[in-house]
């Protein structure tokens, strides 16, 4: 085999060997690390969701009930506008 042809073939080796490592690397990050938080981010949010859905109907309403006090005749809503 010709050397130069040899040469080449371990320096592509070599750099095959090494991105195996970094992707490696890379899945156990986000096997150990990503996937965790991510689930602990989503149970916060469903935490989140839930605490608004209890309190907005008060809000509103005592929303609403300052803002007629106050002399605003708008009426005041938490739900989205469209």
């Amino acid at each position: 085999m010709d050397p130069e042809l040899k040469s080449k073939l371990n320096s592509l080796e070599y750099k095959l060997i090494d991105l195996e490592v970094k992707l490696n690397t890379i899945l156990e990050l986000l096997e150990k690390d990503v996937q965790p938080n991510c689930k602990k981010m989503s149970s916060h949010i469903d935490f989140v969701d839930g605490v608004y859905e209890t309190v907005k109907s008060p809000l509103g309403y005592i929303c609403s009930k300052v803002s007629v006090q106050s002399g605003n005749k708008e009426a005041y809503s938490l739900a989205d506008k469209k």
